[in-house]
């Protein structure tokens, strides 16, 4: 039999499987023969790739299987198991979904815990501006305008009080969680590395010694620079980098109002 596969440079070769009759049996009867994943090696495959010198390193990876037979087959193919370093998309969304939920369980311990000055001040602050107040005139603090805009849309999506701390807190949580899993993935092994640095991320930001859970101006900042970083990282030479570019521009400043 014949099919296609794909080096891992990209080439389009022939390839042609040789079945003996001492291969097990397929689970799915009929007699017929079974390569499995180990069967893959260039004792059992014999490719002859369309690059320009016509040759291929031994035991080269193939990178697009499971093959796809042209014509007639006497042979199950079974899929590989993935490379080292990819993670099936349901594995990483459970694991994610799981970050997730510490994240949003564990700080509903602090829930009710007194507001340190700062966010006290924030949060006065913004109600004051709802009421139609005016910032460093009728209200003053050092502080940039975004963190006070930013109290006054989340107590009026929750309210005033501890729900609206709280619900920044665990947003601002979440984005650098997912931020920081982006940026991990970016680079060989892939999802490996982002999933464990997301569980990493999940550790720190709820750590009480260092006020982590509180929606500090250091928070927001977090989170627009670790998804500043996450998208440079991501950068191929591509037509889509200009967008990254600008993406990465508008974060930087979003985060100097912080």
């Amino acid at each position: 039999m014949s099919c296609r596969w794909t080096t891992s440079e990209g080439m389009a070769a022939d390839l042609c499987v040789i079945v003996t009759t001492e291969e097990p049996e397929s689970p799915l009867g009929g007699g017929l023969p079974v390569i499995s994943a180990g069967d893959w090696s260039p004792a059992n495959l014999r490719g002859v790739p369309s690059g320009d010198d016509g040759t291929a390193a031994e035991g080269e990876r193939l990178s697009a299987l499971p093959l796809k037979i042209m014509g007639g087959s006497d042979a199950v193919i079974r899929e590989p198991a993935p490379p080292t370093g990819q993670v099936p998309r349901m594995v990483t969304a459970a694991v994610l979904g799981l970050l997730v939920v510490v994240t949003v369980v564990t700080r509903l311990h602090t829930y009710g815990e007194p507001l340190e000055r700062d966010l006290a001040t924030y949060a006065v602050i913004a109600h004051e501006l709802s009421d139609g107040r005016r910032l460093y005139s009728d209200l003053w603090d050092h502080k940039p305008p975004a963190t006070h805009l930013t109290y006054a849309a989340a107590q009026t999506l929750a309210g005033v009080g501890p729900g609206s701390v709280y619900l920044l807190g665990v947003l601002t949580a979440l984005a650098t969680l997912l931020g920081v899993f982006w940026a991990g993935g970016t680079r060989r092994p892939g999802a490996v590395t982002g999933l464990w640095a997301a569980a990493f991320w999940t550790v720190a930001a709820g750590d009480l010694t260092l006020q982590a859970n509180q929606p500090n101006t250091e928070v927001f900042l977090n989170a627009c620079l670790i998804w500043a970083f996450a998208l440079l990282a991501g950068m191929h030479g591509g037509r889509g980098d200009r967008a990254r570019v600008t993406a990465v521009a508008l974060l930087l400043a979003l985060a100097t109002l912080y």
